[in-house]
C-alpha cells in the first residue's frame, strides 16, 4: 500500500535484505494488486521518509522474470538490493 511504503523499506533497511521477490503483478485484470515500491524509469530516484530509493538497472530474463537493482540510502550509507519479478 502507498500508505506503508516507509515501513516496507524500513523493514528491509533494519533487516539487512539484499533480496526482494515479488510474485504479483502490479496489476492484474485491470485491478491494481501491488504499489510501485521503485522508481519506473533507470537511474531516476524517489524518496521515501529518510530513505531515497534509486533504479539502477532493470531487464528482463527469459521472458519470465524481470531483474531489477535498487539502491536504497539511509543517512549517507547506501546499500544495493536485487528485486526479482515473477
Amino acid at each position: 500500500l502507498l500508505t506503508t511504503l516507509e515501513d516496507f523499506w524500513r523493514m528491509i533497511w533494519e533487516q539487512k535484505s539484499y533480496v526482494i521477490i515479488m510474485l504479483t503483478k502490479v496489476f492484474e485484470r485491470n485491478k491494481k494488486k501491488a504499489e510501485f515500491y521503485w522508481p519506473q524509469k533507470n537511474n531516476s530516484s524517489f524518496f521515501v521518509g529518510k530513505f531515497i530509493i534509486t533504479l539502477l538497472e532493470e531487464k528482463e530474463h527469459d521472458n519470465a522474470i524481470i531483474i531489477r537493482k535498487i539502491k536504497i540510502n539511509c543517512e549517507n550509507e547506501e546499500r544495493e538490493i536485487i528485486q526479482l519479478h515473477y
